[in-house]
């Protein structure tokens, strides 16, 4: 409670840092759906399935390269719709 003649000090709200693409942890898993309107999903090696669309490819040309089966690292991010894939990469065989 302010008392009189006194000004109340401004609160400070500490924003929410963003954590660099570089230091987030990546995952593997497999192509398992491809849709023609340019999404499609991925299956971890843990088993849970996450959600991609062309924007999310590290590379958009990769979208007509890509097939079912195919191995990608991506990085796994929660959103309030379920998991999401964002910067998705194939992983090239050797």
């Amino acid at each position: 409670m302010a008392v009189w003649g006194q000004v109340p000090q401004p609160r400070t709200i500490s924003k929410p840092r963003r954590i660099p693409a570089e230091t987030k942890e990546t995952s593997i898993g497999k192509i398992t759906a491809l849709k023609t309107n340019g999404y499609g999903f991925i299956q971890a090696a843990d088993g849970a399935d996450y959600f991609f669309h062309v924007k999310d490819l590290t590379d958009r040309s990769d979208w007509d390269r890509i097939r079912i089966g195919n191995d990608v690292e991506f990085t796994p991010e929660p959103t309030a719709k379920g998991l999401a894939a964002k910067r998705v990469s194939p992983i090239k065989s050797s």
